[in-house]
C-alpha cells in the first residue's frame, strides 16, 4: 500500500495534518467505534516531511480508544484542536510527534535494541490513511 503523502500541512495541537482528499460525509468516528482504513506509514525525514515507508495495509480494522494504534492516529480520526473528524472517503496525512507515536522505545527494533528499528526511538512518523468508515 503506497498512498501519496502531501506536504502542505496545517497544525492542530501537537499534530500536523494535510487533506489529500476531503471525505463525503457519514457518521464521524468516536472513541469505541471500530473503523476501517487503508494506510501507508512513513518515518519523518530530517526535513520534517514524510520519508521512508515502514508499514502499510489495506482494509485494516481497529477499535478507537483501545490502544491498538498510536494515539496520534486516533486523534487524526476523531478530530483534534481544529482538525475536524475524518469523514468516510477522506484521505489524510498526519505527522505525529514521538510522544504521540512510539516515543523513546521506537518500533520494530531488532532484539529490543535502539539500532535497526523500523522507527528509531524519538522519531516522528507520518501516516497517510484512507478512511473507509465504520466497520461492522
Amino acid at each position: 500500500m503506497d498512498l501519496p503523502a502531501c506536504t502542505n500541512f496545517s497544525t492542530a495541537g501537537d499534530l500536523r495534518y494535510c487533506e489529500v482528499r476531503v471525505g463525503s460525509g457519514g457518521e464521524a468516528p468516536q472513541l469505541g467505534d471500530q473503523v476501517e482504513v487503508s494506510y501507508t506509514a512513513r518515518v519523518v525525514d530530517e526535513t520534517g516531511l514524510p520519508g521512508r515507508i515502514y508499514d502499510g495495509s489495506k482494509n485494516f480494522q481497529f477499535t478507537l480508544g483501545q490502544g491498538e494504534v498510536v494515539p496520534g492516529w486516533e486523534m487524526a480520526l476523531v478530530g483534534n484542536e481544529g482538525m475536524p473528524p475524518a469523514q468516510a472517503g477522506a484521505v489524510r496525512t498526519v505527522v505525529i510527534p514521538p510522544a504521540l507515536a512510539y516515543g523513546d522505545r521506537g518500533e520494530g527494533c531488532l532484539f529490543g535494541r535502539s539500532q535497526n528499528c523500523k522507527v528509531p526511538p524519538g522519531q516522528s512518523v507520518a501516516i497517510t490513511f484512507a478512511y473507509k468508515g465504520l466497520a461492522f
